[in-house]
């Protein structure tokens, strides 16, 4: 029995390790997780059956994400690459190097123009997903970046180590606004 979430699945027929990323399909039919093992796995979430198991990453994962249309798969981890999969065929379509040490999560925005990256050397980074160029290093936290968002096609949200939260403009890669450090009290 297992939990969402980092996971130890101690079944060698399942997983061979912590389960550090989970991603539904836009569809909803595919679940991919991304493994302590250094494997991304593909399942049917209505039979239980792995689809594909993708292999190429050195280390272990630490993001997965659908592209909106559900034909890509990206991810990171350890290392400073990212990966492009295809997910009908589960081969790599492109790999690259996007950050300087660990790439902490990787997201969409929600045309599938764009992909985004959070690393630890301080940045988020935007990619161009066609040609694989860099469009802006989003450079502005003092501690690692841990996680990104899109609100729409306009707007990215960054979160650090540094407690902070981050709205950056994405066509500019300007920092609109920086949220107040993140403490335990309540709002108010």
């Amino acid at each position: 029995m297992s939990r969402l979430g980092a996971v130890f699945i101690p079944s060698k027929n399942i997983l061979a390790g912590w389960v550090w990323s989970l991603a539904f399909s836009p569809d909803g039919k595919t679940l991919a997780s991304g493994s302590y093992d250094r494997t991304i796995k593909l399942w049917n979430i209505k039979t239980g059956k792995c689809i594909h198991t993708l292999l190429g990453h050195p280390s272990s994962l630490l993001s997965v994400a659908f592209s909106p249309d559900g034909t890509m798969l990206a991810s990171s981890g350890y290392e400073q690459v990212i990966k492009l999969w295809d997910v009908l065929t589960g081969k790599c379509i492109k790999t690259w190097e996007a950050h300087e040490s660990r790439v902490w999560c990787v997201t969409f925005s929600p045309d599938g123009k764009t992909l985004a990256t959070a690393g630890d050397d301080r940045t988020t980074k935007l990619w161009d997903i066609d040609t694989g160029e860099c469009l802006h290093i989003l450079s502005g936290h003092s501690s690692q970046v841990m996680c990104i968002q899109f609100n729409n096609n306009d707007l990215i949200v960054s979160s650090s180590g540094d407690h902070t939260i981050k709205v950056w403009d994405v066509k500019t890669g300007k920092c609109l606004k920086t949220l107040p450090k993140y403490r335990t009290k309540a709002c108010k």
